[in-house]
Order: C-alpha cells, then structure tokens, then sequence
C-alpha cells in the first residue's frame, strides 16, 4: 500500500531549495562581482569563464537527466543524487570563491576549472532535486502544496544569501574580501550539507512507472511532440537571462549608478524577501487564475516596476516602490515553473504513454542555464562596450551600460516572456490529461488483478 503523504515530508522536500537555490543566487548575485572587483580579473576573461561554465552547466542537465532515467536503486530514482552531489559541491562552492596568489593567466584558468568543476557537481544536484517533484506523487493538489514549501524555502534561501552574504564577508575578512569571501562559503557548505541531507532522509518517491528505460533518442522523440515542454523550455530560458541579468547587475547598479555600495545589498535582499509571501499569493493565483495567466500578471509587473526605476533615478522612495513592484512580478512569474514542469511531464505520458521525466526536466533546466550562461556572456560585452573598468572614472557610456544591463534588458525579455506565454495552453488542457492518465492506471490495476 503506498504511504500517504504527510506535512513531515512536504516540509523536508521543500526545504532542500533553501541550499539549492541559495546556492544559485550566491553564484548569480557574486561570482561576477567577486572577480572583477575583488579578484581583479579582466572583464573579457570573466565573461568568457561565466559563459564556458555556464554552457558546461546546461549540457551537464542533459546528461543528468538520462542518468535518472536509467537509475532504479531502493531510494528511488532522482532521490540518492541528493546525498551523493551535496558534500562535493560545498567543496566546490568554497573553491569558486578562492582566488590563489597566481599569475594573471593562472588565475583564468583556476578560475575556469573551479566553475567548471561546480557547474557540473550543481547540475547533479539541482537537476535531481526538481526531477523528485515528478516522482513523488501525480496529484494536483499535493504538487501545488509541493511548490508551496519549495519556493518558501527557495526564496528564504536566497533572502539569507543576499542579506548575510556582505555582511558575513565583511565579519570574516575584516577589510580583507578574498579572506571573507572564502570564510563564509565554509559556512555556507556546513549548512547546506546539513539542510540537503534532511531533504534526502525524509523524503520518498511514489510515482515509478513499470516501463522499459527510455533511450535518449527515444526522450528526445517524446519531447519534441510536446508543444507545451517546448514553450516552456523557451520561456524558462528568457526568464533567466532576465533574471540573472538582474541579478548580477545589482552591485554594480548600487555602487556606480546610485554611489550606494550597501543599498545592492537592500535591492537584492528586498527582492528576496517580498518573493516569500509572493509564494502564497502564486498558490491562489494558480487556482483561481491558472498558472498561464499568473506568469503574464508578474511579467507586466516586473518589466512596469524595472522600468520605473529607472525614471526614479537617484529618489531612493521611489526607486525602492518601483523595486518592489519589479521583485513582486518576478516572484509571481517564477512561482509556478516547477510544476509547470511536472504538468508538462504528466502531458508527454498522456500522449505518448512513456515518462522520461528525468530528460524532460533536466532539458527545462539545460534552458534555464542556457539562459543564465547568455547573461553572463551578454553583461560581460555590455559593460566592455561602456568601457567599463574597475576604480576608472565613470563616463556617461558606462552607466548606460550598466543600466541597461540591471534595467532594459531584462524589461525588454520580460515582454517577450508574455508574447511567448501565449501560446501556452495547458492550463486549458490538463483536466482531460489527468482523467486519461487516471483511466488508464485503472485500467492496467484491473489487467494485472485479471
């Protein structure tokens, strides 16, 4: 008899995304900051390591994906990934953020291996933990309630990132930021470590298919016949490029556009922070509204809200109302995509009776980093193109660049985000998928008792 779910276990899978997605907005807030202004590196240089490690980051997703697929262990299929990428990629979270006293090519280059070594320990880790999702349970309901511990516990992580990370850097290294910045992610590892192995030791999969193992071609074959897995393959791509572009945009914004180093802290924190009620406010909107319509309301929002800050210039009310207008439509639009992506799933096996959830989800996520790794590509040429230089006086080229970076890009992906959502019409559909599915399990029960 399958054990019922219970509060216990929701709240312990949910947990697990305050280490994951703490770990990606310390990445995606610091690692580009860290290396032009504190490691000193080239700006060409480190466009070019965020780019490679990025990219070796998605396609690492692929690859993960076909590994869960073809994983049958007692603890199930995505789940044992957990326990086994944690302590390594802790390891290697502390090395990101070290920078020897080498020459000027040696440190590219251990600043390239470092962010390629973490970018493939990341994609085990994150790609296995969104893919458990898929494999805990089928109903609508226990998904949403899923996605409700999850994304308070994601936000909650990245909150405690933005807001402590300065501060802890600051405490540690004591005017020495390589000493801090190294510190810190110690104690970051110890709690991630902690947190994730709470996840993995409370938690358990249900959803197990009595299927033969899908090839990758066959996966591929199954996922190209779903127009809506496509659509929010590409949504999910923009949606991270805007969003890191943001993100990693913020302390440059403060420190050279407002002359307020500290308040990149507060944006960041800020965003974060209102993104943890926005979870609840996603959970009635998907229920009253569906999630099509949730993901445009917050689109408008943060493009409406990132543009006006911009009009607010240096009047710190103002441009803090519009900030919180922006982080409000980025928490709503970003609320729903996990179970978008277990809906997605459950429509491939509606129309092709296989489930390679596993290469389904990890190909959701390879556009997601695809879209992170373009940011850094992009924000790296956008600055160059401003001239930007660290301690160089500022031009007017150089804030233009920077703002376009924190600002027009990302309102500019944000309304092509709600062109694309569009056509998107699963919402509509699912009713029908999950009757067929449920009719279709009665229908192999009854087989196998006949």
């Amino acid at each position: 008899m399958t054990q019922k779910l219970t509060k216990k276990e929701i709240l312990c899978y949910g947990v697990g995304d305050f280490a994951c997605n703490g770990c990606f907005v310390l990445v995606s807030s610091f690692l580009m900051y860290f290396y032009t202004d504190v490691a000193k590196l080239e700006l060409a240089a480190v466009g070019m390591i965020i780019l490679i490690s990025r990219t070796v980051d998605a396609v690492s997703c692929l690859g993960m994906g076909g590994i869960i697929d073809r994983t049958d262990t007692r603890w199930g299929r995505a789940r044992p990934y957990l326990a086994a990428f944690i302590l390594p990629l802790c390891a290697a979270l502390i090395a990101l953020f070290y920078m020897p006293d080498l020459s000027i090519r040696g440190k590219l280059l251990y600043g390239l291996v470092t962010s390629v070594v973490y970018s493939v320990l990341y994609s085990g880790l994150s790609v296995s933990y969104s893919t458990m999702m898929t494999c805990m349970t089928q109903d609508s309901q226990e998904r949403l309630w899923f996605n409700l511990a999850k994304n308070v516990s994601s936000n909650l992580g990245a909150f405690f990132v933005t807001s402590m990370t300065l501060f802890l850097v600051g405490y540690f290294g004591k005017g020495d930021a390589e000493k801090g910045f190294v510190q810190t992610m110690c104690v970051y590892g110890i709690l991630y470590t902690g947190i994730m192995l709470v996840c993995f030791c409370n938690t358990k999969e249900r959803v197990n298919p009595e299927q033969q193992r899908i090839s990758l071609g066959e996966s591929m074959k199954v996922a190209a016949k779903n127009r809506h897995w496509i659509l929010l393959c590409v949504i999910e791509y923009l949606m991270l490029l805007g969003m890191t572009m943001r993100n990693q945009g913020t302390m440059y914004y403060a420190k050279y556009c407002l002359e307020q180093e500290a308040m990149g802290t507060v944006l960041l924190s800020v965003s974060t922070f209102l993104a943890i009620p926005m979870v609840f406010a996603v959970t009635f909107l998907a229920q009253k509204a569906g999630k099509k319509k949730s993901m445009c309301i917050g689109e408008i929002l943060l493009a409406a809200g990132a543009a006006g800050m911009w009009f607010a210039g240096k009047n710190t009310a103002a441009m803090m109302f519009f900030h919180v207008i922006a982080s409000i439509g980025n928490g709503i639009a970003s609320g729903m995509v996990f179970v978008m992506i277990a809906e997605v799933v459950d429509y491939s096996e509606y129309q092709t009776g296989k489930r390679p959830q596993g290469f389904l989800t990890s190909a959701v996520s390879l556009m997601m980093k695809l879209g992170a790794a373009s940011a850094g590509l992009l924000s790296a040429k956008v600055l160059e193109y401003g001239n930007y230089a660290v301690d160089a006086p500022l031009s007017g080229e150089t804030l233009g660049a920077i703002c376009a970076n924190y600002i027009w890009i990302p309102v500019i992906v944000a309304v092509a985000s709600i062109f694309i959502i569009q056509f998107y019409t699963l919402d509509e559909e699912y009713p029908q998928v999950l009757e067929t599915l449920s009719d279709r399990k009665k229908s192999d029960e009854a087989n196998i008792g006949g």
